[in-house]
């Protein structure tokens, strides 16, 4: 299981399986704020990685030549016709 978990001041997202479910918790914390996971059933967890998070003040133009987090070839894609 793929877990993603962002947080600031304010709130919490947390998303699981490259997105497929989604949570947002409001959430006051400070710099002494500690997250943690728990599981009801044996888990071990083979990676674990956590990086600061910048500014979300970007301008269009940076957004659009950030790498993605999962490129085209990697996701499923369907066609739709309405």
């Amino acid at each position: 299981m793929e877990i993603r978990a962002f947080s600031d001041w304010t709130f919490m997202e947390v998303y699981f399986q490259k997105g497929r479910v989604a949570m947002t918790a409001v959430n006051a914390m400070n710099d002494n704020t500690g997250i943690s996971l728990s599981s009801t059933a044996d888990v071990t967890a083979t990676g674990v990685a956590a990086y600061p998070m910048q500014s979300i003040w970007v301008s269009e133009e940076a957004v659009r030549k950030a790498p993605r987090a999962y490129s085209a070839s990697a996701s499923h894609t369907e066609s739709v016709v309405v």
